[in-house]
């Protein structure tokens, strides 16, 4: 399945090599002022090549509050966006990832030997990898995984590898 792209605000993670994919609090989920909170969901709704300038707009007024990401999900061209790698997981209006819960799945050993495979963002950075691990999340026993439309399928359409990116402050 190949998701049409689109954007989301998130908080930055301010851990050295921490995940900086999908999986993280929204602009909704922490203490904004709300005129500041909703112009972040107007962004969301803007096709990623809309979203830009008044992104960046927004950022100005931003730097006083939690630090907050554009990131886009899907495929982009451009300069203005930075290829972070690539998650695996649930592509609804949440975006949940297997990523980040690996360890919740896996056999520990299983999720380090995944772990060593990700870039320094937390991410896969070879898709091939990234669809290795898809594969075998599928065969992981998660109580959500498998159920769409009321049935249980064991290749739901709403997992999918997802490229992740992430609007550079400046375009170079």
């Amino acid at each position: 399945m190949t998701i049409p792209p689109r954007t989301m605000v998130l908080r930055a993670r301010t851990e050295p090599g921490a995940y900086e994919g999908m999986d993280r609090p929204r602009i909704g989920e922490c203490e904004l002022p709300e005129a500041l909170m909703f112009r972040g969901f107007d962004i969301e709704d803007l096709a990623p090549a809309q979203s830009v300038a008044p992104w960046r707009e927004l950022l100005a007024e931003l730097d006083g509050y939690p630090r907050h990401e554009l990131i886009a999900l899907g495929e982009l061209p451009g300069p203005a966006w930075e290829r972070l790698g690539f998650d695996v997981g649930e592509v609804t209006e949440r975006a949940w990832s297997a990523i980040v819960h690996r360890d919740e799945l896996l056999p520990p050993e299983e999720a380090a030997g995944w772990s060593g495979l990700l870039n320094h963002h937390g991410l896969f950075a070879a898709r091939d990898d990234a669809e290795r691990f898809l594969a075998r999340y599928r065969t992981c026993d998660d109580p959500d995984g498998g159920w769409f439309n009321g049935v249980w399928t064991d290749s739901p359409p709403f997992y999918d590898v997802v490229p992740i990116h992430r609007l550079r402050r400046s375009t170079p």
